[in-house]
């Protein structure tokens, strides 16, 4: 009989960069944060001083622990996480996971794509809750870079609490890079 050509495919699993910086979209390393920011092992820093992020085990959105920003008010505090590589004028959308003391406002989330003022988009989440809620942003990048950063900081006074973020370009495929599913296309296997 006919050999199925379902027979043969290709095979793919967690090894290296394979879905993670490989076929998987998401552009953030850790995103839920099972390292604790500032650790070696963290792509995630404390904007405002290592005094500025504690990790605590209450009321915890996801996992063992999470980042929680302490604000006394006056300069920002935060966390970033860096080298990222953007592309100029391409769309990039995600959320960050948020709760906090109404008087920790307004938070900012920026994506830069170098220093200064003029190579950053900022979006404002003007007032936060006490409860646990996803704030949606989109950012067009201004140049090309592999240094990109994303940070989440405020000014006001209080906490806030810190649940999962994401960064992706807006034209991936239901989380997918659309680049790397031209190539397997390319490939033309039967399965996948």
């Amino acid at each position: 009989a006919p050999i199925s050509k379902y027979v043969y495919g290709q095979f793919i699993e967690h090894l290296g960069r394979c879905i993670y910086g490989g076929i998987w979209a998401e552009m953030l390393e850790d995103r839920k944060f099972f390292y604790a920011v500032g650790a070696p092992e963290s792509p995630w820093q404390a904007i405002g001083g290592p005094e500025a992020v504690e990790m605590t085990r209450e009321n915890v959105f996801v996992g063992e622990h999470m980042p929680r920003i302490i604000l006394p008010g006056g300069a920002p505090r935060g966390i970033a996480q860096n080298q990222l590589g953007l592309q100029a004028g391409r769309k990039y959308t995600g959320r960050a996971v948020l709760a906090g003391s109404p008087e920790a406002g307004p938070v900012s989330v920026s994506l830069a794509w170098g220093g200064g003022e003029d190579a950053r988009q900022t979006f404002h989440i003007e007032k936060l809750s006490p409860e646990f809620t996803a704030y949606p942003f989109e950012f067009t990048a201004g140049a090309d870079t592999e240094a990109g950063t994303l940070a989440i900081t405020a000014q006001g006074q209080g906490v806030i609490s810190v649940g999962p973020a994401s960064l992706m370009p807006a034209d991936n495929v239901h989380g997918l890079r659309p680049d790397t599913l031209a190539l397997l296309k390319e490939l033309n296997a039967p399965v996948y």
